[in-house]
């Protein structure tokens, strides 16, 4: 029977506390991490953005890749896509600046 352990993640000055299973730690731990610093990069790179914009950008790449594993497919197409639509919205924010 799988254990379940709690944990505490840390995303943007946030502690999450979980409840998983012992073998998920260190992925747990690994997603938690690259989450916040995907989240940091995108505050930086877009500092007009607010939390909820970035971790929802962070997200939305993130599911795009799921999705791409899903369906055996490469990340390449879709992603490109998805850098396109936030470079759309990058210049049309610093054009109303």
């Amino acid at each position: 029977m799988d254990e379940k352990i709690p944990i505490t993640v840390r995303i943007m000055d946030r502690n999450l506390s979980l409840r998983i299973d012992r073998f998920d730690e260190e992925k747990v731990r690994k997603a938690a991490k690259l989450v916040d610093e995907k989240v940091k990069l995108y505050k930086e790179k877009y500092s007009s953005y607010d939390n909820q914009d970035c971790l929802s950008m962070v997200a939305l790449q993130n599911a795009v890749k799921n999705l791409n594993a899903d369906a055996g497919m490469s990340e390449t197409p879709l992603e490109a896509a998805v850098t396109e639509m936030i470079d759309n919205i990058d210049n049309v924010l610093s054009e109303s600046r």
